[in-house]
């Protein structure tokens, strides 16, 4: 059976269907992206800071902060989920881009904005995401 989307569910509310109905597999995919976000966080600190140390601490306190305990436990956060990996994917792209001390290319420009148009469709929050174009330093 096709799961057609609906025009009131975002795009990304269909992983739940390409996983199953099995409450089980639903958790490890969520553990999944959440391991895949720790790792991509940890992998924008070390890219922003270049130090071990300041990485290792950055993944300690965002790995074990109270607050995030929702993200292990509560099934509704998979669209939080989704949105911090496509979010951090953008930045970590970016960044790495800016770290060669250049401004992004068209096809860059538009794989950064595919990655926030998926983050915008998992959550709204990701709006808050600035646009490659505008933050380039350059006008125009």
């Amino acid at each position: 059976m096709v799961h057609r989307r609906r025009p009131h569910e975002p795009l990304i509310g269909v992983a739940p269907h390409r996983v199953g109905f099995h409450p089980e597999r639903f958790r490890l995919a969520c553990f999944a992206l959440l391991a895949g976000g720790i790792a991509l966080g940890s992998a924008l600190a070390w890219r922003l800071s270049r130090s071990g140390a300041f990485t290792l601490l950055f993944v300690t306190l965002f790995s074990y902060h109270a607050y995030l305990s929702d993200l292990y436990f509560n099934s509704g956060a998979i669209y939080d989920l989704l949105c911090f990996l496509f979010y951090f994917g953008a930045l970590f792209w970016y960044a790495g881009i800016r770290r060669a001390l250049r401004s992004p290319t068209w096809p860059e420009t538009a794989g950064i904005a595919l990655l926030a148009l998926l983050a915008m469709t998992s959550k709204q929050m990701a709006v808050t995401l600035p646009s490659p174009r505008r933050s380039s330093g350059r006008a125009g």
